[in-house]
């Protein structure tokens, strides 16, 4: 004879057969949510690292363009200094002129440019480090503006006089001042303007 089914044991069965059904379904409907959230995570920390590299590569370019803005500093100082010890040299031996023995050294001094074309042009690479934007800047305000009187406004930013302006550019101080003479007539300035005030508002 058969043993009679237990009804309590079919329906726990039963129940457990559901409960495993159940999980299952839920486990396959919550996959895809679980992966989604994995490849978020993996996603905030690929770009929290790849912002972490741009802002080292960024403090990295810009202690470069420090360093290279003081080393075009320096350089600046330098050929400042070497027109101001021209300068002074060249009125020493005036002062020691007496009998015209001097005579040949003043005007090689005076004539020897310590800005030629090939050295303007490294000048030029100096002076925007130092002062960015500021001949285009000039060329914008004055744009029938001529090589001869760039150079003499870059030279103005560097607060120089009339003898260490003609010093460098191998001219003499009547020259250089006439320079500036003409560019005051185009600009139409104010006689009591200086060039040194005209190049602060560049």
């Amino acid at each position: 004879h058969r043993r009679p089914r237990d009804p309590a044991g079919l329906g726990m069965f039963a129940a457990l057969g559901y409960l495993a059904l159940v999980l299952v379904v839920a486990a396959l409907l919550t996959r895809p949510v679980v992966r989604q959230r994995l490849l978020m995570k993996v996603r905030e920390k690929e770009l929290k690292i790849k912002q972490q590299e741009a802002e080292k590569l960024l403090l990295l370019e810009q202690e470069k363009a420090k360093r290279e803005q003081m080393l075009a500093q320096l350089k600046l100082e330098e050929f400042t200094n070497i027109i101001v010890a021209k300068n002074k040299q060249i009125e020493m031996l005036e002062a020691e002129n007496e009998r015209g023995s001097n005579d040949a050294s003043i005007r090689q001094l005076q004539h020897n440019s310590l800005l030629t074309e090939e050295q303007w042009a490294n000048f030029k690479l100096l002076f925007e480090k130092v002062h960015t934007g500021y001949l285009q800047r000039l060329k914008e305000k004055i744009p029938s503006i001529s090589p001869a009187e760039i150079r003499f406004m870059a030279l103005a930013k560097l607060k120089l006089d009339s003898k260490e302006m003609a010093s460098s550019l191998g001219v003499s101080p009547n020259a250089v001042r006439n320079v500036w003479f003409r560019l005051r007539k185009k600009i139409d300035l104010p006689e009591e303007v200086t060039w040194n005030d005209f190049a602060d508002t560049i």
